[in-house]
């Protein structure tokens, strides 16, 4: 989840200052001016993210074949256009993968691969660019807002000839993860949803969000002013639980989770976390990769060795030479790229893939 570094100082702030009292500031105030500023503004922009350092580790679009031809849509979501892309399988099998990615990507990033993968499996695909992402309108990104906008594309799949006799599924990342998971609460027509790293509700995420830099003794003690605010903000959207949305379908769910995240992690806002709380176990796949991070949790074994062994210290020495990808020069961001193998770096985990794939085909029928 990426975030702006006023965001992270502020919440390093509210925590010192929510812990010590009403010494410096009033904490319901300062609470609620850190739920409003971190969320402000877009959390990704097509045009950006396609000239971004990022996009010279993975593979996007352009780089798969199957993913060139496609069909545009704009779907409304709380008063945002959102920008869908459809694609269609060779024999398609008679299901479609709704995929939603994860904060600060957009369909055209590295989930590109998934519906690549999805593609070559004959699933139909949409994919959707959640608000205030990609090519999508909106200023704010709330994170609860991932749900509205699956939601909206269910609706939109429902009444759009085509895609409405498909079976549905959903796929998501970290954000868009949750906005599967969640959407199940307002619509249950989902055969399976698959969950890679997703969290369990907004108000655990923003606490396990500050506890990175403040540690999460700390950050709970702040949850109960940054709940109040984030009702003021949100209302109950702000507490919908994945949990709930799952029980209140029929839908078959696979939880892909990592011990080592600590952006969305494994024992307090992963959906993971609440596995246990699903009533009926029988529709539950959990699977759980003690070594990976959020960002490596759907990479192949190789895919990370690489990303270890060669990325990260290209990545760790471009930055110590330029300071930063905006301020390198073309020359420098032209020889960075050359000593990627964006294919190694963006290899997926063949058994985790394999594994919602035949969900999926076993709720086709």
């Amino acid at each position: 989840m990426k975030k702006k570094t006023q965001n992270i100082v502020l919440y390093v702030l509210s925590g010192l200052i929510l812990t010590i009292g009403w010494a410096l500031a009033p904490a319901p105030y300062v609470a609620k001016t850190i739920v409003t500023k971190i969320f402000n503004g877009r959390a990704s922009t097509a045009s950006t993210l396609l000239n971004s350092m990022e996009s010279k580790i993975y593979k996007f679009r352009s780089d798969y074949s199957s993913l060139a031809s496609r069909s545009e849509y704009t779907i409304s979501s709380d008063g945002n256009a959102l920008t869908a892309y459809s694609y269609e399988a060779t024999a398609n099998n008679g299901g479609l993968v709704l995929i939603a990615h994860g904060m600060g990507s957009c369909s055209d990033g590295k989930e590109s691969g998934f519906a690549d993968y999805f593609l070559s499996e004959h699933f139909d695909v949409l994919q959707l660019d959640l608000t205030a992402s990609g090519n999508s309108g909106g200023s704010a990104h709330y994170l609860d807002q991932s749900a509205d906008d699956v939601t909206a594309a269910l609706s939109f799949i429902h009444q759009t000839a085509g895609l409405k006799d498909k079976k549905i599924f959903l796929l998501g990342y970290s954000w868009g993860a949750y906005g599967c998971l969640a959407s199940l609460h307002y619509d249950q027509t989902p055969k399976a949803v698959a969950s890679l790293s997703g969290f369990v509700s907004p108000d655990k995420e923003m606490i396990q969000y500050a506890s990175r830099y403040m540690g999460m003794g700390l950050a709970k003690g702040t949850k109960a002013y940054m709940d109040g605010a984030l009702y003021d903000q949100r209302g109950n959207k702000g507490f919908l639980s994945a949990i709930q949305g799952i029980n209140e379908s029929n839908a078959a769910v696979y939880l892909a989770q990592g011990g080592s995240d600590r952006t969305v992690s494994y024992d307090y806002s992963a959906a993971y976390a609440e596995r246990n709380s699903i009533k009926d176990q029988t529709r539950l796949t959990a699977l759980f990769k003690k070594e990976a991070t959020h960002e490596m949790v759907f990479l192949s074994d190789a895919a990370v060795a690489y990303h270890k062994d060669v990325v990260d210290p290209l990545v760790a020495s471009f930055n110590k030479t330029n300071g930063s990808w905006d301020k390198a020069s073309t020359e420098a961001k032209a020889a960075f790229a050359s000593q990627i193998d964006q294919s190694k770096a963006s290899e997926l985990d063949p058994s985790l893939f394999k594994g919602i794939a035949d969900l999926y085909r076993a709720h086709l029928s």
